[in-house]
């Protein structure tokens, strides 16, 4: 029951993640980890040809919000 009353995207409760009045509550920072960045363009060069195409690589999002650390 814990499990299905969390947001299978994120992992946050369903009550606090999917509560209209939380719609602007949150915040994202985009953080870069530079070591990812170069596996992945490396992954991405032995795998295509399309280099000039390639998605950003070693992005990842931290959000924050009411109830997560980082407020």
């Amino acid at each position: 029951m814990w499990k299905d009353s969390l947001c299978p995207g994120c992992g946050h409760s369903r009550l606090e993640s999917f509560d209209p009045a939380n719609e602007d509550a949150y915040d994202t920072e985009v953080l870069k980890c530079f070591v990812c960045a170069e596996r992945e363009r490396t992954a991405y060069k032995l795998t295509t040809e399309r280099e000039s195409k390639a998605p950003p690589h070693g992005l990842y999002y931290a959000v924050h919000g009411p109830h997560t650390n980082g407020d």
